[in-house]
């Protein structure tokens, strides 16, 4: 695999090997080796986040340079950002509310 990519590189600026899943499987740690880093594929709602992070440690493992992350498949109605405040008044006590003494 290591000449295959140094022979693709005499001629392309950059090689994109796309991988299986991490999990399972051991392509993606053994390509890993071959190449110059990895950039983490990862979709919204595909995988708990415990899954993620072994994925991740099996790439660390084998000293994979990992570029970045990449999310997939978010939906643009369940994702959000944004911040808030609120604020209220009152007076009286519980009691007098209630009409209870």
């Amino acid at each position: 695999m290591t000449v295959l990519i140094g022979q693709l590189l005499e001629h392309f600026d950059h090689v994109v090997i796309d991988a299986p899943p991490i999990l399972g499987l051991a392509d993606a740690p053994l390509l890993s080796r071959a190449v110059e880093g990895c950039i983490f594929v990862i979709e919204a709602d595909g995988v708990a986040v415990r899954g993620i992070k072994a994925s991740l440690d099996r790439l660390k493992s084998v000293q994979a340079h990992i570029f970045g992350a990449v999310l997939t498949k978010l939906k643009k109605r369940e994702a959000g950002y944004g911040y808030g405040y609120g604020y209220g008044y009152g007076y009286g006590s519980n009691l007098e509310r209630t009409g209870s003494s």
